[in-house]
């Protein structure tokens, strides 16, 4: 019995140290910055909207993954007079890796989003500039019912401290303003 506890304890050990190495690793050798044109260009090509991210990018590996983004600023689309939709003055995001890797499942933890500064507004013509707009033909993806694979997304919540919103509708000759969110 006591061969069995050492055995179970330097496995677990083993597990812990490298664990820890790996953590360390990823520090060392992982920039972040450098994907952060494809992380815009991503959203963009997505969006159609223009991500721009104005502070750095940081790595956190314990308790959980995740990443830290200092200011950043997500545009209106094509034509309209204010160039900015959206202000976050810091955002971070957890993630948890191993239902990702063993499941294809992508948990989040708690996104906590500082200084929002959310500009919605509604033209006189109906359009308004939080409509991402529909999907086309061109992103359906044509695959079999046999291999569909249905896609998990688990967000445990999402947190705004000092928020701002701003509503402005040109029908109706309204705005609305609402400060100090939490």
């Amino acid at each position: 019995m006591k061969i069995l506890i050492k055995w179970l304890a330097i496995a677990v050990g083993t597990v812990v140290v490298l664990s820890l190495a790996l953590s360390f690793a990823v520090l060392l050798l992982v920039d972040p910055n450098d994907y952060r044109d494809e992380i815009a260009a991503a959203v963009e090509e997505q969006t159609g909207r223009k991500l721009t991210i104005d502070g750095e990018l940081d790595l956190d590996v314990f308790p959980c993954c995740g990443v830290s983004l200092g200011p950043l600023a997500l545009g209106n689309p094509a034509g309209w007079q204010q160039e900015k939709f959206a202000e976050i003055g810091r955002a971070e995001v957890d993630v948890q890796v191993l239902p990702l890797l063993l499941d294809q499942e992508l948990r989040v933890g708690e996104i906590r989003l500082d200084g929002l500064d959310l500009r919605l507004v509604q033209r006189a013509d109906g359009s308004t500039n939080w409509d991402f707009g529909a999907a086309t033909d061109e992103d359906d993806i044509d695959i079999s019912d046999d291999e569909a694979v249905e896609p998990s997304l688990d967000i445990a919540g999402i947190s705004v401290t000092n928020g701002k919103l701003v509503y402005n509708d040109n029908i109706a000759g309204d705005e609305i303003r609402l400060t100090n969110i939490n």
